[in-house]
């Protein structure tokens, strides 16, 4: 019989935020390893004009209208001879980038470093604990900043790779009509995207934690089907196991986002979801909260029951 882990973390970028990192697409656009500062053509330029108009500058996103052949992109031209490579260079370039924001100083009063801590010392990581992390940096770089040991380290599979074996992913959804030759944006198509068992853990855990997940579209695939496992009211009145799913973010307004996201994924099912699972959410700008602390103690009740 196969020994599912008790607890799956999933980490997104809101975690490497909340450590002290600027990793976010914005702080790669407004850095100084930004390879499109002032082109003016193709994919490049694309993306450098909507560095400054937009808020919230999605990479994905903006790959996802300029790869597609159902949206225009006027007035640029889609050339796959110049476009392949500018594609390449963005890759390198947030590799570099990535790399410099790894050497920073950690905020060790952060949540996520008082979360990661509290799971690994506690519990015994090698039976009870598996993290998926939807970042490019690499865990055992904080593991070696806050001292834990190897013993107390746990599993961890990188669904978009890793800049130790220089194999990150970056890219679109495979639900894109691609203009002719873009399918080399997608990220399933890249050589170096590899099988995770990420569902099959999530489906068999009997705690989730999400940190930093924002669960946008282009992360439905990897969360969708488990979302709508979670509403199904069939299942609640045969064979449903509660499930405790914590969900940590900045603030209520990404909070709610996430919800929105949510109902997307689960076909406006929210309060299904909390009827059918125990979900909880915790905003990592109030801190380490009594609210935290109850919650880690009880995983660790149920645990040891």
């Amino acid at each position: 019989m196969v020994n599912h882990k008790k607890i799956v973390l999933v980490l997104g970028n809101g975690f490497d935020l909340d450590l002290g990192r600027k990793t976010s697409y914005r702080n790669f656009a407004e850095s100084t390893f930004w390879p499109f500062k002032g082109e003016k053509n193709g994919l490049g330029g694309y993306l450098d004009s909507h560095k400054e108009k937009e808020k919230w500058f999605d990479l994905e996103n903006l790959l996802r209208e300029y790869a597609s052949s159902d949206k225009k992109v006027v007035p640029f031209v889609r050339d796959i001879q110049i476009d392949e490579p500018a594609f390449y260079r963005l890759k390198n370039s947030l590799k570099d980038f990535i790399k410099k924001e790894e050497e920073i100083k950690l905020n060790e009063e952060s949540v996520a470093v008082y979360l990661l801590k509290q799971l690994c010392l506690t519990f015994d990581t090698a039976s009870a604990l598996k993290v998926y992390s939807f970042n490019y940096t690499d865990l055992d770089k904080v593991f070696n900043y806050l001292n834990i040991g190897a013993s107390q380290r746990v599993d961890c599979e990188y669904i978009h790779g890793t800049l130790q074996n220089n194999s990150i992913i970056l890219g679109i959804d495979e639900k894109v009509n691609c203009y002719p030759k873009y399918e080399i944006f997608i990220k399933t198509m890249q050589p170096t995207y590899e099988s995770h068992p990420i569902l099959k853990d999530l489906f068999f855990a009997d705690e989730i934690i999400f940190f930093g997940m924002s669960f946008g579209d282009i992360d439905y695939p990897y969360f969708q089907i488990f979302f709508k496992d979670r509403c199904d009211e069939n299942k609640y009145y045969e064979e449903f196991n509660r499930k405790r799913i914590a969900i940590f973010t900045r603030d209520i307004q990404s909070g709610q986002n996430i919800k929105l996201q949510l109902m997307e994924m689960n076909e406006r099912r929210l309060m299904q979801m909390y009827n059918f699972n125990e979900l909880k959410f915790f905003y990592t700008e109030d801190g380490i909260t009594d609210k935290l602390k109850d919650y880690l103690n009880d995983i660790w009740q149920n645990y040891t029951k």
